[in-house]
């Protein structure tokens, strides 16, 4: 049985299947309800829908539709790949140009990414950890507030989840179809964000590693896969190279230079002192950049140098925004977009004290706030420590192939990503978190009916 036929016939079940039917139902009840109670009026579209950096992927995608380009502040845009905006764009292209529309498509995204979820965690345990592992991801506070916020993370996480199903698959079954759309899966995943790059060099290094086919046949399944890669991201590729001279995904100048601004803020330095700083490094590299390739790479070489200049500095910063990243709840954004608070949480994590600022929050917040609080940090405390019993549980029965898959991609996410101290980042890899939680889950619950069950034979 091949692996459509396979996915047919798992959907065809999940008709019959209260329990995922239910927990599909709460995820649309929970991004749907917060659409609403946010409203759809210009301020609710301004302030929350494209937010921050999704309003240039609606003025992308738009454009795209007008000039056949991706156009930002009037400048062929080179720091993003085309997926997220093709796909917005094909949505407006149908519904006409709405980020409503956009948004919309984003809660339908996440509802899609539930089965596939609970597929995954199938094909790896039994049918209540499955269900927990969909339940925790259902209710992951940062996913629902980013569901209806123009960002990629829904679409690169509905992709990531779809690859990881045709990995699992393939490495039970390997054979030149799962392979070929193993390939094309994670080409997708690449042109929604460069990060699936590396997300596939570890699925790739997972199947030489874990599976038992001969070493010839590994080697041409990876050619197929990897060939398949290269097909899908050429077209983009390509066009860099045309209009820049670079056969790049995209550059990362912004990366780079942003990275030097919030380590010289780390050392307490001021917002303007500290891009000053960072502008005249990298024009210290190249005076005279002819694209924004040339500014990513002279950014770059700005940075390492900058970085080899003070190794420890950029290790402590590195280890605490690292941890923002896990542990910055969010609540007060949620209650920022609900209306309920003036602005954002604006505090520079990155120069502060974390149980001062904890000290202070419980301090000066009203009741609304400390219950969105304390709601928010119960779920993040729970799944974390579920994700540690799960782990001492996955090793425990030695099921090498999950810990080996899902730890080593939650570790890369959390290199590239993590020094920029945004927990949004952690988006794609939080549903690997809920469902190693989910073993830890299920493990408690049958300890507590085991214990009951003795207690009520005595």
């Amino acid at each position: 049985m091949n692996l459509l036929n396979e996915i047919k016939k798992i959907l065809s079940s999940l008709a019959k299947h209260k329990a995922v039917i239910a927990i599909v139902l709460l995820s649309l009840v929970l991004r749907g309800g917060y659409l609403i109670a946010i409203g759809f009026d210009k301020d609710a579209v301004e302030n929350v829908i494209l937010y921050g950096d999704a309003k240039s992927y609606h003025l992308m995608a738009s454009g795209f539709l007008e000039k056949g380009e991706f156009y930002r502040a009037g400048v062929l845009d080179t720091q993003r790949t085309p997926g997220y905006m093709l796909f917005l764009s094909l949505i407006y292209c149908v519904f006409g140009v709405n980020p409503i529309i956009g948004a919309l498509a984003n809660i339908l995204l996440s509802l899609l990414t539930v089965p596939l979820l609970y597929m995954l965690i199938k094909r790896l345990s039994e049918e209540k950890t499955a269900i927990y592992g969909t339940l925790l991801y259902v209710l992951y506070p940062t996913a629902i507030f980013y569901s209806i916020n123009l960002y990629s993370e829904t679409l690169f996480v509905f992709f990531f989840i779809l690859s990881l199903n045709i990995l699992i698959q393939a490495l039970d079954r390997a054979n030149y179809r799962n392979f070929a759309f193993l390939g094309l899966s994670y080409g997708l995943l690449i042109l929604v964000r460069p990060l699936g790059q590396y997300f596939f060099a570890i699925s790739i290094l997972s199947f030489l590693i874990l599976s038992h086919e001969g070493l010839i046949n590994k080697i041409k399944q990876t050619v197929l896969a990897v060939s398949i890669v290269f097909i899908v991201l050429s077209p983009w590729q390509i066009r860099n190279y045309q209009l820049f001279g670079r056969y790049s995904l995209s550059e990362n100048s912004i990366y780079y230079s942003k990275l030097i601004e919030y380590i010289e803020r780390y050392h307490g330095n001021s917002q303007e002192n500290a891009s000053n700083l960072s502008l005249k490094l990298i024009e210290d590299e190249n005076p005279a950049p002819k694209n924004r390739f040339e500014i990513a790479e002279a950014s770059k070489a700005a940075l390492v140098k900058y970085i080899l200049n003070d190794p420890q500095t950029f290790i402590s910063y590195y280890i605490k925004t690292m941890s923002r990243n896990y542990f910055t709840i969010g609540s007060t954004n949620f209650l920022h977009s609900l209306g309920y608070i003036n602005q954002m949480n604006a505090v520079d994590y990155r120069k502060i004290n974390y149980a001062n600022r904890f000290l202070e929050y419980l301090s000066e917040a009203n009741k609304l706030q400390l219950s969105f609080f304390l709601v928010f940090f119960a779920y993040f405390m729970s799944v974390y420590i579920l994700f540690c019993i799960g782990i001492i549980y996955i090793l425990k029965n030695k099921n090498y192939k999950i810990a080996f898959i899902f730890l080593a991609l939650i570790a890369v996410n959390t290199l590239v990503s993590g020094v920029l101290g945004d927990p949004r980042l952690n988006i794609p890899i939080m549903p690997l978190i809920n469902v190693i939680a989910a073993y830890g889950m299920a493990l408690m619950t049958s300890l507590f009916y085991r214990r009951n069950l003795k207690s009520i034979a005595r």
